[in-house]
């Protein structure tokens, strides 16, 4: 049901499934990586970033499958940002879980 919504771009019933999902099986990285995609969407930047930290602490090779994916996703949005300090902030958040990966 989250993957519906997520394809419908209802970011907010996806993660609300997607969190439901992680409530009865912590350890599926595949819902934590749809929490990562629906915040991302919705422009919350530093738990998407959190969300996708934890795909990678749930599952360390999981990187070489999706981490150019999240890195060009979340650097297309900073982009797209028209608050320069946020980009900055973000920017900074990106470059700390690029070094620590």
């Amino acid at each position: 049901l989250a993957s519906y919504f997520y394809n419908d771009e209802n970011w907010f019933d996806a993660l609300t499934h997607y969190q439901q999902v992680i409530w009865e099986t912590p350890e599926n990285v595949d819902a934590h990586f749809g929490v990562g995609n629906c915040l991302l969407n919705r422009e919350s930047f530093e738990d998407a970033i959190l969300a996708y930290y934890k795909v990678l602490e749930l599952d360390p090779y999981h990187h070489k499958a999706y981490y150019t994916e999240i890195y060009k996703l979340i650097g297309n949005k900073i982009i797209q940002c028209t608050d320069p300090m946020l980009n900055i902030k973000n920017s900074v958040l990106i470059y700390e879980i690029h070094i620590r990966i």
